[in-house]
Order: C-alpha cells, then sequence, then structure tokens
C-alpha cells in the first residue's frame, strides 16, 4: 500500500507546539516506515519550519521563518499545491503540482536523534483541504486553548521530550500502523496550563473575533466550492465572517491592481463581492479593512488550461471509401485540462497549419492545408461523458475527415499540427486577449500489407481505425 488510508493529494494538518531547539530542525511529522510513495514530511526547530516531500522530489518545497511557539502551524495541500500558516497568518505557497500523488505522514516525529525536540500540545489531521472559515475555527481553537504555549525560553528547566515515531491520529481518519516514543508528546499537555498561559486565553477572548474573507465558486463543478485554486475566467463569491455586531465601512482591495482580476459589486451588500478571474495566470491576493482596524485577506491561485482532451464516446466515427479512394472520418468532443479547476467561461481556437507528407501522400493527390477554425464554446452537457471537464465540452465536436487518392497504395502518412489558443468569454464579452493552449496534430496513415490496407485517423489522443481489404479498392 502507498501511504496507508489517511488521505492524499488534498488534506490539512494542523499542530500546536513549541521546539526546544534554536538552530536543529527536528522531524515533527514523518512517513512510517510502510509508506513507499511521496510523504508530506514537516521539520521545525523555534527558528523556521520547512515542509518536503520525501519518496517525490526529495527538495525542500517550503521554508518559513517562524520565530517562536508554533501557535498553531498548518499546513494545507489542496490538490498538491501547498499552503503553510503560521499563527493564523499565510506566510508561504506554492500553486505548482508535482508528477506524484502526495500522502498524508503516519508518524509525528522521527527516528533515532533526528526527531521533534520540544512540547507537542495537540495534532490535527483532515483528510480533505480544509477551506478559510473551517481553518481559522481550528486555529482559533487551539489558540484558546493553549495560548500561545510556553516558549523554549521560558521553560529551561523543564526537561524537553523528543517526539520519537508516535503514530499520528486523525479525527476523520485512523492509521494501523506506528512505533512508540518512549516520552509521549501528550505528557507535555500539562506544561501549557500556566497561569501566563490562561491570562493569554482569556485575553484573547475578550477581543473581537478574527476576521474571515469566505469564498464560493459560482461554478457547479468541482463540488469543492472552497478551494482556492481556480481557473481563469472563473467567478468567485467572497463574504465576510466573524463580523459580529459591526455597522461601519469596508475597504476592499486587489493586489496586483492591474492584472488580478476585478473585484465587482455583489449587489448593494458591501459585506459582498464578486472576484472575477482575468484571462491570464496569476496569483491575487483580495483584502479587506474595516473601520475597527481588524482586516482579512485571502490568496487565490489562477491557472490557465493546460492542454485539451478529446473524447469519442458517443460520437459517430467511421471509414468511407468510393471510387477507390479511403476515406476517414473522425468526431470527437474535447474539454479542457485540469479538470480540478473549472473553464466554462473559456472558448478555443484552432489554428492553421501546412500537410506534412510522408510516402504514398508525396507523390498521390493534392492535399490541402488545414485552415484556421473557432471559436469552440464550452457548453453544459447531461452526463454524456461523465463529469469530465466538470461537465463541459465543445458544442461543434470538431470533426476531422481525410481521404487518399487512388490506388496503388503504399505505406504513407499525412499530419497537420496545430496551435490552439484560448480566450475568456464571460457574460458575453471577450475579457483579454487569446493566450496560448495546446498543440494538436491530426493525421491520417496507411500501412499496405499483402492482402490489407490499414488506415488509422487521428487528432490529439483521440483516434479510429479500419482494416481495408485490398479487393474492395481495386
Amino acid at each position: 500500500e502507498s501511504g496507508g488510508e489517511l488521505g492524499s493529494d488534498s488534506f490539512t494538518m494542523v499542530v500546536a507546539a513549541c521546539s526546544d531547539a534554536l538552530w536543529s530542525l527536528g522531524s515533527l511529522f514523518a512517513p512510517a516506515n510502510s509508506q513507499t510513495g511521496a510523504v508530506a514530511a514537516v521539520s521545525a526547530d523555534i527558528q523556521q519550519v520547512t515542509v518536503a516531500e520525501p519518496g517525490g522530489s526529495g527538495a525542500t518545497r517550503h521554508s518559513a521563518a517562524t520565530q517562536g511557539c508554533l501557535c498553531p502551524l498548518t499546513v494545507i495541500y489542496e490538490n498538491k499545491q501547498a499552503r503553510l500558516y503560521w499563527q493564523g497568518s499565510l506566510v508561504t505557497q506554492d500553486g505548482s503540482t508535482p508528477p506524484y500523488t502526495v500522502w498524508l505522514p503516519k508518524l509525528i516525529g522521527g527516528t533515532g536523534s533526528g526527531g521533534f525536540a520540544g512540547r507537542v500540545a495537540e495534532v490535527l489531521f483532515y483528510n480533505r483541504a480544509l477551506g478559510d472559515y473551517d481553518r481559522q475555527q481550528v486555529e482559533t481553537y487551539l489558540q484558546d486553548r493553549y495560548g500561545c504555549l510556553i516558549s523554549s525560553s521560558s521553560s529551561s528547566e523543564e526537561s524537553s521530550s523528543e517526539v520519537s515515531s508516535e503514530e499520528s491520529s486523525s479525527e476523520e481518519s485512523d492509521s494501523s500502523e506506528s512505533s512508540q516514543s518512549s516520552k509521549s508528546s501528550k505528557s507535555s499537555k500539562s506544561s501549557h496550563q500556566s497561569q501566563g498561559s490562561k491570562e493569554s486565553a482569556s485575553s484573547k477572548s475578550s477581543e473581537a473575533p478574527q476576521l474571515v474573507i469566505i469564498t464560493e465558486t459560482q461554478a457547479e463543478q468541482p463540488p469543492n466550492k472552497e478551494r482556492k485554486t481556480i481557473g481563469v475566467g472563473e467567478k468567485v463569491n467572497l463574504s465576510l465572517a466573524n463580523l459580529g455586531a459591526y455597522t461601519g465601512g469596508y475597504s476592499w482591495s486587489l493586489t496586483p491592481s492591474s492584472t488580478g482580476g476585478q473585484l465587482a459589486a455583489s449587489g448593494s451588500d458591501p459585506q459582498k463581492k464578486i472576484y472575477l478571474a482575468p484571462a491570464a495566470p496569476t496569483t491575487a491576493t483580495i483584502k479587506v479593512t474595516l473601520d475597527d482596524g481588524r482586516s482579512a485577506q485571502v490568496i487565490l491561485n489562477v491557472i490557465a488550461p493546460s492542454g485539451l482532451k478529446f473524447l469519442t464516446e458517443g460520437r459517430e466515427s467511421g471509414d468511407i471509401y468510393q471510387h477507390k479512394e479511403i476515406g476517414m472520418v473522425l468526431n470527437p468532443a474535447f474539454y479542457l485540462l485540469p479538470d480540478t479547476v473549472n473553464f466554462e467561461n473559456l472558448r478555443t481556437y484552432e489554428g492553421a497549419a501546412t500537410a506534412v507528407k510522408t510516402g504514398y501522400f508525396l507523390t498521390s493527390g493534392n492535399y490541402p492545408n488545414h485552415e484556421a477554425n473557432g471559436p469552440h464554446a464550452m457548453v453544459k452537457y447531461d452526463n454524456q461523458y461523465g463529469n469530465r471537464g466538470n461537465g463541459h465540452a465543445t458544442n461543434d465536436f470538431d470533426m476531422f475527415q481525410a481521404s487518399t487518392n487512388l490506388p496503388p497504395f503504399s505505406d504513407g502518412k499525412i499530419e497537420w499540427t496545430c496551435d490552439w489558443k484560448y480566450e475568456v468569454f464571460r457574460d458575453g464579452q471577450i475579457v483579454g486577449s487569446p493566450q496560448p493552449l495546446d498543440t494538436i496534430t491530426m493525421k491520417l496513415e496507411i500501412i499496405v500489407g499483402s492482402d490489407t490496407v490499414e488506415a488509422t485517423i487521428s487528432k490529439g489522443d483521440a483516434e479510429y481505425e479500419k482494416t481495408f481489404d485490398k479487393a474492395d479498392l481495386q
């Protein structure tokens, strides 16, 4: 088994802990011996936190300065894209998606002397990526329960415990393997019940509630509407939580202001906005500030389509031959990748291409160049292709037809390689300028045997093939 049953690619790790090591990173979360895939591993000391993926790239993916206790530390993976929060603030994020599955770790601590040196009050694992509201609820719970913890500088008289290979537990998932630490991290909980911690928690609870920006994508699919990675052209509803009895003004801002998209009004309610993603990829930071001094921000990672996926299910492809020629028809639909976001507000264009010929096609007949065509609109379909493309595919199904000339036949191939572009078409208007999308090759190939001619027509990863009897082509 690769990584076990705790969760993969989308998950959350939250911990309230305090390191006693000044310049020596210790393993806080680590892979178990049975975990053979890439595992999210977290190491920390009192100065910094790192996140790596042993079994994957092996390199450090995140490194952030965290001067003091992890009160708390939150690591969120959402479709392999990672974010790290310290004391409720985003300190680093990585919008890349590695080509391997990333698993939740199954161990708290490390092996031998490489384990985390310090005190761990509580660990919470979730097998999903928490949205901002849920994350801040969990972080507030830990801060209220443990205060800011006791820093290592004020606890020199206490004996530090090194956490080594204690099995991690989850509120939503259970693990089946671990080696028990000789010094349990749970024994450190009593050290957090000092008067200083109680005063810190009491003081925090008397403050105004922490403001939160709630995000909700307007597209029906994917079902995770709290996701922070969205497609170009998407719409996201923004609202505020934990306002309390506030009745003052609201100041919204978007960074970058020129290329980050748009913030539109949501009716007449100043507490709400609609984020309109731009036509090109960006990282958008949306911030709101209240008259009472409170503020909140959210970061949205806007990504472009990475390619086309062609579909032939339910589409009629076939062969025709008359006057001794071979004719082939391919009739696929296609949707846009990746399907972790929504591209319903996009339409695509296929560029022109020169015919490239080999063998039979060099000397037989006049084969035209391919003309540009489009736009291809992305429209909703009724379960014909399951939920691929988040329920959206082309409506004109991009038919491709090619044929040979007359016998005698010999091996040969004719192909056209076309550059594709996309544009955002939202609410009846073009947004921005066309952007590069993909390069797709179409081809007709024949292979001649003693009694047969094998013909294949293809476009991208969709193809149709047929074996003809030579006798039928004489």
